[in-house]
């Protein structure tokens, strides 16, 4: 019951943004930019699971923000990605997560993240794909770097440095 429920929010999402998508123009993409980065990922050991992606938007580069500007991070599973294909906010079934609430912000840089939270245990391997995006008037910069991620690969990393 619980994938059923899962795979409907799934189809609810791609309908609702493939709709939004659909009627409303993308604007050019600058493909990478050195003021964004996924710095990596992590889950919840207690509580609700989940699988969390850190992505940094870096200060002081000469880059000037609008007030309106939105960032955050694209979220896909790689098997449905194409072998060297850059994920954008145009890629099918990608999930754009914007950034509701800074984690963190320094003299250098805002923190932000995406969490994917009550993945069903058969998905634990399933591999994941981070880049961070920011749109400024109407214009879409992607981090250089992507990363790449599961479930079970934080979850083995983090009992072998435990032990």
């Amino acid at each position: 019951m619980k994938i059923k429920f899962f795979l409907l929010r799934v189809m609810a999402l791609l309908l609702t943004f493939s709709c939004l998508f659909g009627l409303i123009p993308v604007a050019l993409a600058s493909e990478a930019s050195s003021f964004l980065s996924v710095e990596g990922a992590a889950i919840r050991t207690t509580g609700v699971q989940g699988l969390k992606f850190v992505g940094r938007l870096y200060k002081n580069t000469g880059f000037q923000l609008a007030e309106d500007a939105e960032f955050g991070i694209l979220l896909i599973p790689q098997s449905v990605v194409g072998e060297n294909e850059r994920i954008t906010v145009s890629t099918e079934s990608v999930r754009v997560v914007p950034a509701q609430n800074l984690m963190e912000e320094t003299a250098e840089y805002y923190a932000f993240n995406a969490v994917l939270t009550d993945i069903p245990a058969e998905f634990y391997g399933t591999r994941i794909i981070a880049r961070a995006y920011l749109e400024n008037n109407g214009v879409y910069y992607y981090s250089a770097s992507t990363c790449v991620r599961n479930i079970a690969q934080i979850a083995d990393s983090f009992i072998a440095d435990s032990t």
